[in-house]
């Protein structure tokens, strides 16, 4: 993290992230990328992230992925990427993998898949899905019939895109990093 906080330090108001927003090019300068990913870390501790625990990311290149991700490491977590093309199943399994306590996807689209294969409910450390964007799915908090008849299943976990507030952790007090999980022809992820 300390070699994030130099660029972001020595960057300044310079372009460190470009993106396309309706055809037009949008720049994001280190200083706004180091206060968005700071953001992120202290959205991630209110929400319970533990230091050496872990987030996913399911969505595609976007700021708020590298936000996430660099929030993710100046909290003292993992922070495993998920592919976009990944079906429901590789997505819960990278997510408990990891142990990941909270997934950010894209949209409701990826929300929605992520919800999709029921495996949720098996992910004992997830608390939290962070929708950076696009409309909310449909119910994604409303607890489902069990498909046998017996007692509703537990409902998802809940699925926000309101901002935590800040809480305080030292940082830089651990050594995090990034998973890389390659999406192969298996039925289970690999990760790198």
């Amino acid at each position: 993290m300390s070699l994030f906080r130099r660029a972001v330090a020595a960057g300044g108001d310079k372009t460190a992230l470009r993106f396309q927003r309706d055809g037009a090019w949008v720049d994001i300068s280190w200083n706004q990328y180091g206060a968005d990913a700071d953001n992120a870390s202290r959205a991630l501790m209110a929400l319970g992230v533990k230091q050496f625990g872990a987030v996913a990311i399911l969505g595609f290149n976007a700021p708020q992925w590298f936000s996430a991700m660099m929030g993710a490491v100046g909290c003292g977590a993992k922070a495993a990427g998920i592919y976009t093309t990944n079906g429901p199943a590789a997505c819960a399994h990278i997510a408990g993998h990891c142990e990941a306590s909270v997934v950010f996807t894209e949209d409701g689209l990826q929300t929605a898949k992520f919800l999709a294969s029921g495996e949720y409910r098996n992910l004992p450390h997830l608390t939290t899905i962070v929708q950076w964007g696009g409309a909310l799915p449909a119910s994604p908090g409303a607890a489902q019939a069990a498909p046998d008849g017996g007692p509703p299943l537990p409902p998802p976990p809940r699925v926000t895109k309101k901002e935590a507030p800040a809480q305080q952790r030292q940082r830089n007090s651990c050594v995090a990093c990034v998973l890389g999980y390659l999406e192969i022809l298996t039925t289970r992820p690999v990760l790198s």
